[in-house]
Parts: C-alpha cells; sequence; structure tokens
C-alpha cells in the first residue's frame, strides 16, 4: 500500500557503532512513526539504515510502500545509493509467509531460500524448542520450518 508521510518520527533503532560517513553499506534497522500514527502503527524501514536515513532527510511528504508492519522507501527524490539493497527485518523477522513473499515480490528478488527471519532468534516468542537442550529442535510458528 502506497503511503505519503507527512511526518515521519524514528520511534526505536539498534544500537551497532558506525564509523565512516554516509552512504553505508550496513548499519543500524529502525522503526518510524507515520503521519503521527499511534505507536502501534510504526513500522520497520527495510531498505534503508538508520545513518543513512538521518543524513537524507527531510524529504517532505516522503513516499513509501507500507506491506504489514514493513516499508520501503519508495521515493524518486532519496538518493539510491543510500539505500539497501536487500531486505533487513532483523530483530523482527516477517509477520508472516505471505508478507515475505509480497515483500521480495515488490523488491523484485527471488525470496526461493529466504527464511522467516525469526530462525535468528532463539528467544523469540514464535519458536519453541522441541527435545534436550543439547539435541534441541526449534521450530518457527510463522513459517513452520524446523532447525537445529
Amino acid at each position: 500500500m502506497k503511503k505519503i508521510a507527512t511526518s515521519i518520527e524514528i520511534v526505536s533503532t539498534s544500537l551497532v557503532s558506525m564509523s565512516g560517513t554516509p552512504p553505508h553499506r550496513h548499519g543500524n534497522y529502525f522503526d518510524v512513526a507515520i503521519n503521527n500514527e499511534p505507536f502501534e502503527s510504526r513500522v520497520r524501514i527495510v531498505n534503508c539504515f538508520v545513518e543513512n536515513f538521518r543524513h537524507v532527510m527531510p524529504i517532505k511528504d516522503l513516499q513509501l510502500e507500507v506491506i504489514g508492519t514493513c516499508a520501503f522507501i519508495n521515493d524518486e527524490r532519496f538518493p539510491k545509493e543510500y539505500l539497501y539493497n536487500g531486505i533487513c527485518v532483523s530483530g523482527r523477522g516477517y509477520d508472516s509467509i505471505s508478507q515475505l513473499k509480497e515483500m521480495y515480490d515488490f523488491a523484485q528478488k527471488s525470496y526461493e531460500n529466504e527464511l522467516c527471519g525469526c530462525e535468528l532468534e532463539e528467544d523469540n516468542p514464535h519458536i519453541w524448542r522441541k527435545g534436550p537442550s543439547d539435541k534441541a529442535i526449534y521450530h518457527c510458528a510463522r513459517c513452520d520450518r524446523e532447525w537445529n
């Protein structure tokens, strides 16, 4: 869903130390509140890192493509070299497999080997462990995938 951000506020970010000047190829992920919507409506920007975003902004009426709880910066005025060429859902994962597919389709990328993202967080509430800890098999309730 296209959305015009007449106002945009960073509400959370990861805190990895960065050095050098933007544009960065890697950086910290971040969530934003759009158009003064409630905190529960915040979205994760998945194609830009916060260091690059802060360096470029403000852009009046920034155009976003919102897919579930994630958003792509989809605005020709935003310099391409400041955007991330992948999809960063670190610390979050995907809401569902259908969201994963929709995001990858929008980005024109293949999701054939993409995982849900939640396998990165064994303490995630969507993950449960089967068996003793030395032979644990983890199961994701979002994508139904298992791994050890």
